[in-house]
């Protein structure tokens, strides 16, 4: 037996298309839980470690690009050292 929703859902739901293409940039706190830190954490990274970062405004943003090509290099070199 199978629950019938009593109301239809929202025109604004039904007619919601994808964004036609991906994000060019992240916030600090998107771009902190992309590499799986905390926005604190990916600030320091940025500060001591070279993590993308940049201001746009009042705004500090990170390229899309950037930090997949940050996170592929520090792959590539087996991460950092603990």
């Amino acid at each position: 037996m199978t629950k019938e929703l009593k109301k239809p859902l929202s025109p604004i739901v039904a007619k919601h298309e994808p964004h036609p293409f991906p994000p060019l940039s992240l916030s600090i706190g998107s771009a902190a839980k992309a590499v799986g830190v905390s926005k604190t954490t990916y600030y320091k990274l940025m500060a001591e470690e070279g993590a993308p970062g940049f201001h746009l405004g009042k705004r500090y943003l990170v390229s899309t690009e950037a930090l997949a090509e940050w996170v592929r290099i520090r792959q590539e070199k087996g991460g950092a050292a603990c």
